[in-house]
């Protein structure tokens, strides 16, 4: 949040991630020997080989269609992972080996992930068995039906488990008419209170620390424990 100043730039609001989210239909199908929190590629690619001969059609679902959010798939978690950045690492020859093998994941995605935007929809409507998506796209499917669904952090590759927090926040510019007010408003939204219904809300979690109540939605729930998991990752990149 300094953006590398010497004092704040903005104040941190709200923070989330993308994560990975199944049917619990779908573990059977597991690769031999594969733990579903601490996945390779080529493990999620087996697991998607694996559902594809048993339902006779793919079941992995990515968010590739116009509104989906399959660029942040690309900078924030298969590029880290395979090439240890984004810009700079962009025409290397790992990058090559990336797109190689999420040449080798789109051959067992379902094909209608062109038009998927919020694969929640998907999941319930049992189309796709796995998912990545943001956890605010895949919320109504564990809202809905929590003990059908499973979240798990994404998958690693040789570089690491890369993956990408997503930080909102606020600022306040100098020509503001109540410089005041809109200071009084920035502490408000990160009272406790305030961050928790926040998550409550949309599904983005606090940026300050807080205890977080037993009674939160279930999205909340698996969503957190999937993040905490993959940040907390021995190889999270």
């Amino acid at each position: 949040a300094t953006l590398g100043a010497d004092q704040m730039q903005y104040i941190p609001w709200m923070q989330a991630s993308y994560i990975m989210a199944a049917s619990k239909k779908a573990l059977e199908h597991l690769p031999d020997g594969a733990d579903i929190d601490a996945l390779t590629y080529d493990e999620l690619i087996g697991w998607g080989r694996n559902m594809a001969e048993a339902a006779g059609e793919p079941k992995f679902g990515f968010p590739a269609g116009p509104k989906g959010l399959k660029h942040r798939f690309f900078q924030g978690y298969l590029y880290p992972s395979f090439t240890d950045g984004v810009v700079r690492t962009f025409a290397s020859d790992k990058a090559v080996v990336a797109w190689e093998k999420m040449k080798e994941l789109w051959a067992v995605t379902n094909p209608a992930s062109t038009n998927f935007s919020f694969l929640q929809e998907q999941l319930l409507s049992g189309d796709v068995w796995i998912a990545f998506d943001h956890t605010s796209r895949l919320a109504q499917a564990f809202n809905e039906r929590p003990d059908d669904f499973v979240a798990f952090p994404a998958p690693a590759g040789p570089e690491g488990r890369g993956f990408m927090p997503v930080i909102a926040g606020v600022a306040i510019p100098r020509t503001a008419p109540d410089m005041d007010a809109a200071k009084e408003l920035i502490a408000y939204m990160l009272q406790p209170e305030t961050q928790i219904a926040t998550l409550r809300a949309t599904n983005f979690f606090p940026v300050v620390e807080v205890d977080l109540p037993e009674d939160l939605p279930p999205a909340v729930k698996a969503a957190g424990g999937a993040l905490a998991k993959m940040a907390s990752a021995p190889d999270a990149n």
